[in-house]
């Protein structure tokens, strides 16, 4: 799975991490496994962890139209490349109404400084068998 998330539910966070290559297929799997977990709030902040992604082959607009987050809740994007940090802002611009609590960072612990959470905060990726970590460059 490109995507994957952890409800941290006493950080009323939400914690993305996205891997590799990113459908608009993996992203609707993705959202549709949130709206089902049974810790996911829609107010709940939300930290994307996107270091890894490497492509992105989907509509943004789409994207941004099934988030599963109510306007009020914040989003925090970590993008440490200027690919990622393009998209990132681009996606910030679809989300309707505008996010106005969206940002996009060089690193975790400013993103999390951000949410209002401390910026040493273990969050690790879930690892499952079908992940397979990008190759460096």
């Amino acid at each position: 799975m490109p995507i994957q998330s952890v409800v941290h539910k006493e950080l009323r966070l939400v914690a993305t991490f996205a891997y590799g290559r990113v459908t608009l297929a993996d992203v609707t799997a993705h959202q549709d496994r949130l709206r089902r977990d049974p810790d996911f709030h829609a107010d709940f902040s939300q930290l994307l962890d996107a270091t890894a992604l490497t492509a992105a082959d989907h509509q943004l607009d789409q994207v941004a139209y099934g988030r599963p987050f109510s306007p009020a809740s914040r989003l925090a994007i970590v993008a440490d490349s200027n690919y990622v940090h393009a998209i990132a802002r681009m996606l910030l611009t679809y989300l309707d109404p505008p996010h106005s609590s969206g940002g996009v960072f060089l690193d975790r612990p400013s993103a999390l400084r951000w949410l209002g959470l401390p910026p040493d905060i273990p969050l690790h990726a879930p690892i499952t068998a079908s992940f397979d970590p990008p190759l460096p460059l």
